[in-house]
């Protein structure tokens, strides 16, 4: 994914983990505990990617916080430590600051399927919302936003006819994996795939 798409998504992800920290805020129950974790570990691992990205360092397909975090050339990473720790004075010992981090490190992956933990999650909502907003300001400090609008996807000067029959080929394209996806799952679980026919998508 290309380092400017991450930026965009970064900030749109920011944006939403915003609003449900907002509504979990004003909430009398845990109604958005889970979507607000799991988007705001997302928003990390979106801002830590695209800085790596922009560094032109691989990252592979990974999820783990601290793993991408280790990953940062050592400017980035200690202006993230920093950042954060002028957000929340409790975490400004080092020690705990790590520990905290282990903590959010798979936070994306284990409370988006929190329903089928096998052990207690538990983090620090508070560290985990300075790690957030620390990855996206060392992202931004460095490297500038970036809007919607700066983001071109399509080729300037398509007609609209040529925009939909790109609509209709990403479809298409979409399908496709979609149907090779749910064959490897019948395959996997050794379901018969005899009634699953591509043409039929």
């Amino acid at each position: 994914m290309s380092a400017d798409l991450l930026s965009l998504q970064a900030g749109n992800f920011l944006t939403a983990y915003a609003n449900l920290c907002i509504l979990h805020s004003q909430s009398s129950n845990s109604t958005f505990m889970v979507p607000m974790i799991v988007n705001g570990a997302f928003t990390a691992e979106l801002a830590l990617k695209a800085i790596l990205a922009k560094c032109e360092i691989n990252y592979g397909r990974e999820h783990n916080l601290v793993y991408l975090f280790l990953l940062l050339p050592i400017e980035y990473s200690w202006d993230i430590v920093n950042r954060s720790m002028a957000a929340t004075p409790a975490f400004r010992d080092l020690k705990r600051w790590l520990d905290e981090l282990f903590l959010i490190s798979n936070a994306f992956e284990e409370w988006r399927y929190s329903y089928e933990a096998t052990h207690s999650l538990v983090l620090d909502t508070g560290f985990l919302q300075a790690f957030v907003q620390a990855t996206y300001h060392t992202l931004y400090a460095h490297f500038g936003e970036l809007k919607a609008a700066d983001y071109e996807e399509v080729e300037p000067g398509k007609t609209n006819d040529q925009l939909q029959q790109k609509y209709l080929d990403w479809r298409d394209e979409q399908k496709q994996v979609a149907y090779e996806k749910l064959t490897k799952i019948f395959q996997k679980r050794g379901m018969p795939t005899g009634t699953l026919k591509e043409s039929d998508i």
